[in-house]
């Protein structure tokens, strides 16, 4: 199976822009994450949801499952700042846990499921750099270069899409070569503003020799020999994660070339870096390789309830885990969440209870 968070940028379209029409209604009514009733199956449709301490979206660093013992555990997610997410508890169907966007199903540990949506919460960003998104009419299409959005912490940061409208290209190579172009020129003074970045600027514009994509589906990116004196010592880290972010917006590709004149060593040598080739997955990972770097799926330690979890849902500002709980018969799970701003985390405690007595029944009857 995939891993939830290896997918296509097509993916990563701005959420961050619906945010605020998402969280704005519901920061003037959310009750006290200790006033919300828990989750169990008495009342399966009911939620339990925790205030955020602010409206930007914040990196998930970490996940710790601990037990308290056999009927009590919980889910500690760490995050990069103070800014923690509106969080949802619901219950699914145990077994399996659907993971998206791929839209893929996995086998999930567990008699139960509790579901923990992280509104305004990434694995990686962007969430700080908000750029206006344009809209292409009928003719044009949307091309993006992929710069770095630098948080205002310590690095290293991720890189975005920022589009424009450009007629429609004829092919994907062509996609490419105006994507490319826009990338080698740089951030406009927009997107600078917003805290984008780029390697390349005004002095790389027009660097590009050609882009050919092969009949296995790797593209090569030639750039011109001048490059090297535009841009004496770059990032070869930031050169490369741009030119991966850029180049994954044609979906069909299976990984990339890159080359100075035709020399892959030349590439080699100005990037400081041991290798000139990506395969696709390497190029899926290098624009978020510096945001979470734990696993995406966790198991729970000996004697707890909660069995493991799993990552299932990683958009740009919507972030979802499924915690598997073992459940013994006659039993029922409850579950609660806390936000801890001090400490950058977010809490999830799963609970065993014994099951609610059943309801007598209902025997119907006749006055009169």
């Amino acid at each position: 199976m995939r891993t939830p968070r290896r997918f296509a940028p097509d993916a990563r379209r701005r959420v961050v822009g619906v945010l605020a029409a998402l969280l704005v209604p519901a920061v003037m009514g959310w009750a006290s994450a200790a006033a919300a009733p828990a989750v169990g199956t008495a009342a399966p449709s009911t939620t339990v949801t925790a205030p955020p301490t602010g409206l930007g979206v914040t990196l998930q660093t970490d996940l710790d499952l601990a037990a308290g013992g056999a009927t009590t555990g919980t889910a500690t997610f760490t995050f990069i700042d103070a800014n923690l997410p509106e969080v949802t508890l619901y219950r699914a169907p145990a077994g399996t846990a659907l993971v998206q966007p791929i839209g893929e199903t996995a086998p999930l540990a567990g008699t139960a499921q509790i579901g923990v949506r992280m509104f305004s919460a990434s694995p990686y960003g962007p969430g700080t750099c908000p750029v206006a998104q344009p809209v292409a009419g009928p003719g044009f299409s949307l091309v993006g270069a992929a710069f770095t959005c630098r948080w205002p912490t310590t690095g290293p940061w991720p890189v975005m899409l920022v589009d424009r409208v450009v007629p429609t290209p004829a092919d994907d190579t062509a996609r490419l070569t105006e994507a490319l172009g826009l990338l080698l020129a740089g951030p406009e003074a927009g997107a600078r503003a917003a805290g984008l970045s780029s390697p390349f600027s005004a002095a790389t514009a027009g660097a590009l020799a050609s882009v050919v994509i092969g009949g296995d589906g790797v593209a090569t990116v030639d750039l011109a020999a001048s490059i090297t004196a535009s841009l004496p010592s770059p990032s070869g880290d930031e050169v490369v994660r741009g030119l991966d972010g850029t180049l994954l917006q044609v979906t069909a590709l299976t990984g990339a070339r890159y080359t100075i004149g035709g020399s892959c060593d030349a590439f080699g040598t100005w990037t400081g870096l041991g290798s000139c080739t990506r395969t696709r997955l390497q190029m899926e990972q290098a624009p978020y390789a510096a945001s979470y770097t734990g696993p995406e799926r966790v198991a729970g330690p000996a004697g707890g309830p909660i069995a493991e979890a799993l990552l299932t849902e990683a958009f740009e500002g919507v972030l979802t885990w499924a915690l598997g709980v073992e459940v013994p018969a006659g039993q029922d799970v409850v579950a609660s969440v806390a936000t801890r701003p001090e400490a950058r985390q977010v809490v999830v405690t799963v609970s065993i209870v014994p099951l609610p007595p059943a309801a007598p029944p209902i025997t119907p009857g006749f006055t009169g």
